[in-house]
């Protein structure tokens, strides 16, 4: 498992500046940002081997596929079922302010003021007080957010993420810390002091 250069530095960025801070609104936005790009490529996957399937079955039949999905030559049936489907995607590959503050407040009892979030989008955009900082991370803005402050995660990320072994520790990272802090809420609950 060899990772590239970017990917390295943002494994160490998530883990020296992200995880570390152990503040949940952080790791809370990134893990369901890259988990809902997770679910995404699974679905097209799986759209890619239905395709295929079908595709090998007209074959067998001497159709071909275009003949299958297109009856009697109509060609636009392929590209609205698609455009159809990215615009979807698109839309579950985005959190909303509304979303990501709900989820909070749901899974942690936690509320979401303006100044954390604001602080949070800095953080995962590589806005530090320290040029030092910014320039040692300058491959890690991992997420955008638009006009009406809708959340996602950017292009360069998602094409880094499509390493499965890269995946696959960013989300180990995000899941570990997820994991200790439901130890340390439980071990409030009990009266246990936490380390």
């Amino acid at each position: 498992m060899t990772l590239t250069g970017d990917q390295e530095i943002i494994i160490e960025y998530l883990s020296k500046k992200v995880i570390s801070y152990k503040r949940i609104q952080d790791i809370t936005l990134l893990k369901v940002l890259v988990e809902q790009e997770m679910r995404g490529r699974s679905y097209q996957e799986l759209l890619r081997q239905e395709k295929y399937a079908v595709s090998r079955v007209a074959d067998e039949e001497s159709y071909s596929y275009k003949d299958y999905i297109e009856p009697e030559g109509n060609q636009t049936i392929e590209l609205q079922i698609q455009r159809e489907h990215d615009l979807v995607r698109e839309r579950e590959l985005r959190l909303t302010r509304q979303q990501y503050a709900d989820f909070l407040k749901d899974a942690y009892g936690v509320s979401l003021s303006a100044r954390t979030e604001e602080s949070v989008y800095r953080n995962l955009t590589n806005v530090f007080p320290q040029e030092a900082e910014r320039k040692k991370y300058a491959v890690c803005i991992l997420i955008e957010r638009d006009e009406e402050g809708t959340y996602y995660l950017t292009e360069r990320f998602r094409d880094l993420l499509r390493d499965d072994s890269f995946r696959d520790m960013v989300l180990e990272l995000l899941q570990y810390y997820d994991g200790l802090l439901s130890l340390q809420d439980y071990q409030r609950r009990l009266g246990v002091e936490c380390s």
